[in-house]
């Protein structure tokens, strides 16, 4: 990812953008036909749920033209390839397809996914401004703490916002409720989402350390 002059997308990054979209618009209008014959196994609330999800995606998979246009920030092709598919996996296979239930520690794989992705976004952005253009560990260790923090700063934001489409949509996003509709109780019922915290956490500190040795081997050679 820089900061360059603009640029048009890749035939790699049209093909994947149109076919994730494309897979969240069909995902989206079945959803909602979908919605008059819900029965036991997929109830209402499932579907409402997923719907939510493919409207974030969609605007989540514009967010790199949004980027480009207002601030002029061009992730690289191979990045902006790897987000698509990260919003692939996470909505489409993820609610849609219900991996999040069928598939064990999904929803964990994706966690820890996106804490390497937010980090990264961060450590390839601000080194182009000259605070960072040095060869100290300590600049770099104040480089990579920002990286770390926005990264769990967005992981909680993804919390709130799964907390406020619960509580306005009566959907458990969060797991504070098992699947007979019973509320679970005390430390259970902050589980999950504390689970997902420590584990955007353990991926952001993967790609800081990583990051930190690669770092310092571009600043020696």
């Amino acid at each position: 990812m820089e900061i360059h002059k603009k640029r048009s997308f890749s035939i790699f990054e049209l093909i994947s953008y149109t076919f994730v979209s494309v897979a969240f618009i069909i995902s989206a209008v079945s959803l909602l036909f979908s919605l008059k014959s819900a029965d036991a196994k997929i109830t209402r609330s499932d579907i409402l749920l997923s719907l939510a999800q493919c409207a974030l995606g969609i605007f989540a998979i514009n967010l790199p033209i949004l980027l480009s246009t207002l601030y002029n920030i061009k992730f690289s092709p191979a990045l902006t390839v790897l987000y698509f598919a990260f919003l692939y996996c996470s909505v489409y296979l993820g609610e849609v397809k219900r991996f999040y239930i069928d598939v064990p520690h999904w929803d964990d794989l994706l966690h820890f996914s996106s804490g390497i992705m937010l980090c990264s976004f961060i450590v390839t952005v601000l080194p182009f401004s000259k605070i960072f253009r040095s060869e100290n560990s300590l600049s770099i260790v104040l480089l990579l703490t920002i990286a770390v923090s926005f990264s769990l700063t967005v992981g909680i934001l993804w919390e709130i916002y799964e907390f406020a489409v619960d509580h306005f949509f009566d959907l458990n996003m969060q797991k504070y409720r098992l699947s007979t509709g019973e509320p679970l109780q005390g430390h259970s019922a902050v589980f999950d989402t504390m689970k997902d915290i420590i584990i955007d956490l353990l991926g952001a500190l993967t790609s800081a350390i990583i990051s930190f040795f690669s770092l310092k081997r571009k600043f020696i050679h």
